[in-house]
C-alpha cells in the first residue's frame, strides 16, 4: 500500500477564505477613519482568535464549505458516515414515540414490560451512535474518493486531507 499523500487543509481554506482574510482588514480600515490597516489587521485577528461564536462560525462555515470545494475537483463524496448516524438517531427516536404512543393508548401497567424493553434498546442504540460519533466518525469533516479513485478522508485535528489507496 502506497504512503497517503497530505493536502494541508490550509491550501484549501486559503482559497476558501482569501477575499475574507484579504479585503476585510481593508475594507475596516476604509469604512472608518480612526482605523489605519495594521489597526484593522490586529480588529481582525482579536474577533477571530478571542471571540468563540465567530471562530466556531468559521469552523461551521468552513465544514460545509471544504466538501462544496472537494466535489467541485471531481472528489466524489461518500455519505455512508452520516447514514449511519442518521439511521442509528431516527430508529432511536421512533422506539420512544412508539414507546409513547403505547403508554398514551394503552396504559402504563399494560405497555410497561414493553416500556422497560424500549428502554432497553433505546439505551443501546444511544451507546451505539456514541460509540460511532467518537470511535468511527472522529470529527471527520470529509471522506471521498479522490478522481483517481484513491480514498480521501479529512480530519479537523491534523487539518490534513488524507489520501491513500
Amino acid at each position: 500500500m502506497a504512503e497517503a499523500q497530505k493536502i494541508s487543509l490550509y491550501s484549501i481554506a486559503g482559497q476558501l477564505l482569501r477575499h475574507f482574510l484579504i479585503d476585510l482588514p481593508y475594507r475596516l480600515s476604509t469604512a472608518s477613519p480612526l482605523l489605519n490597516s495594521s489597526q484593522a489587521w490586529s480588529l481582525l485577528e482579536f474577533i477571530c482568535w478571542t471571540d468563540a461564536d465567530v471562530t466556531e462560525d468559521l469552523k461551521n462555515t468552513s465544514d460545509d464549505a471544504i466538501p462544496n470545494y472537494l466535489n467541485s475537483l471531481k472528489f466524489k463524496q461518500s455519505h455512508t458516515l452520516s447514514d449511519v448516524r442518521l439511521a442509528l438517531g431516527y430508529l432511536a427516536f421512533a422506539i420512544s414515540a412508539a414507546t409513547f404512543y403505547w403508554d398514551y393508548k394503552l396504559g402504563f401497567e399494560s405497555t410497561k414490560y414493553y416500556t422497560a424493553a424500549a428502554v432497553a434498546v433505546y439505551a443501546c442504540l444511544n451507546v451505539a451512535l456514541t460509540f460511532w460519533i467518537w470511535g468511527v466518525e472522529k470529527g471527520k469533516i470529509y471522506v471521498g474518493t479522490s478522481p483517481n479513485g484513491n480514498k480521501a478522508s479529512l480530519f479537523p485535528n491534523d487539518m490534513l486531507l488524507s489520501i491513500s489507496n
